[in-house]
Order: structure tokens, then sequence, then C-alpha cells
């Protein structure tokens, strides 16, 4: 939960784009971060496990189903949606793990 809520958070400015991908690609420089966990985004992942989208893990993790893998390959091969979000999480390595996020939590 607190890598989806990193990630929101990165993409709602090109400064929290520009600092996450930093600390994600190893030039780590001080920034003072305040990364905010912001309710709406607890509230789209209700959303998208009572539609089927996603579930949650017995580890307390959350994956996307078979449906919401779909839907995510369909937006993913669309141009005209969500194209900064994905130009962003392309610089990001393919798997972020939770001590990562810990690291750059406790960092900051």
């Amino acid at each position: 939960m607190e890598q989806i809520h990193v990630l929101v958070w990165a993409l709602r400015s090109e400064r929290g784009r520009r600092i996450v991908s930093e600390w994600f690609n190893h030039q780590r420089k001080p920034h003072g971060l305040i990364i905010r966990h912001d309710p709406s985004t607890t509230r789209s992942i209700n959303l998208a496990v009572a539609a089927g989208l996603a579930k949650r893990n017995p580890n307390a993790s959350i994956s996307l189903t078979e449906k919401g893998e779909r839907m995510a390959s369909l937006l993913m091969s669309r141009n005209d949606v969500l194209q900064m979000e994905k130009d962003f999480l392309a610089t990001l390595p393919t798997r972020i793990t939770q001590k990562s996020v810990n690291d750059l939590l406790d960092w900051s």
C-alpha cells in the first residue's frame, strides 16, 4: 500500500516525479520530502477491489486480477491515455520493494 501512495504522490507534480525517479535510480539527494498519504488513493484501491480489478493478498499486498491485467494492458496500449504517468513509470525499476519505499520514507 505504501508503494502505491508514494507513486501517487510522485505523479501529482513534476518535482515529485523527479525526486522519486532520482531515488529509485540511485541518484539520491536531500530533498526534505513530505510524502502525504491521500485518502482518495485508498478509496480508489477499495473501488478497484470491489470492481474485481484488484485483490488484497494474504501478505497485505495488492495485485491486479485477470480483469485488472486486461484493463491495464488496454490502457498501456493506448497512446492517448495517461501518457505522462506511463512515461514516469517507465523511468522506475520494474519492481519497487517495501524496503526501498521504507528507506525513502526514513531518509526524507
